[in-house]
């Protein structure tokens, strides 16, 4: 009888699921096409969330609640925005599906410029990047894979307390680009409640077919 030998099967180098990945790169593109001398003077103003514009005309600027994820001040703004959403968002969409994910982001996205608005309502700084929809997504991926109560406590404050103190020291050489550490927080508890109110619901149903 013959040895039969298995050919390995060879894992893909990147490994991103592909919500996440389109996603990715459609940020990246966003980014790439909006850089030049006007931009920050044409486009800036109409699609970044800006607290005082919406305080004023909440109806006529709702739009900026989801537009403003689109725009990314600078490469370091893009690259780390870029690095947590193949992170954590590869981790949300393994785990939970595309639909979620897709309400996670977009509902982070919403509830962070919420979050911002309610604490600064005149303010006139504007709101740009995805980081609130990726903070949705580190909140909702991290009950799932710390399932410790008491690490995930700690893990929660450490990520509140690193954008508190990065939200009042600010981004080294990003000048115009100030850190919404309130987005991200909101961002964050937001996915943390999504996710924890999955798992309540889908233990319910559990304990009502028993």
């Amino acid at each position: 009888m013959e040895n039969q030998i298995e050919t390995p099967v060879k894992e893909p180098l990147f490994n991103i699921p592909p919500l996440t990945f389109w996603l990715a790169l459609f940020l990246l593109v966003c980014f790439a096409v909006l850089q030049n001398d006007k931009w920050l003077e044409n486009i800036v103003p109409v699609f970044s969330f800006i607290p005082q514009y919406f305080t004023v005309f909440p109806v006529q600027y709702s739009y900026t609640l989801l537009s403003y994820a689109l725009l990314h001040f600078g490469w370091m703004h893009i690259a780390t925005n870029l690095a947590g959403l193949l992170a954590f968002g590869s981790g949300v969409e393994r785990l939970l599906g595309r639909k979620k994910f897709t309400l996670i982001f977009i509902g982070g996205i919403i509830i962070g410029a919420l979050g911002h608005w309610a604490l600064f309502p005149h303010g006139t700084d504007p709101l740009g990047g995805a980081s609130a929809g990726i903070s949705a997504l580190f909140g909702a991926v991290l009950p799932l894979i710390v399932p410790n109560r008491r690490d995930f406590i700690i893990a929660s404050i450490i990520f509140i307390l690193t954008n508190l103190i990065v939200g009042l020291v600010g981004m080294p050489q990003q000048p115009g680009l100030a850190i919404a550490w309130q987005a991200h927080i909101f961002g964050f508890l937001f996915g943390i409640i999504f996710v924890l109110g999955l798992i309540r619901f889908k233990k319910k149903k559990i304990v009502e077919h028993l």
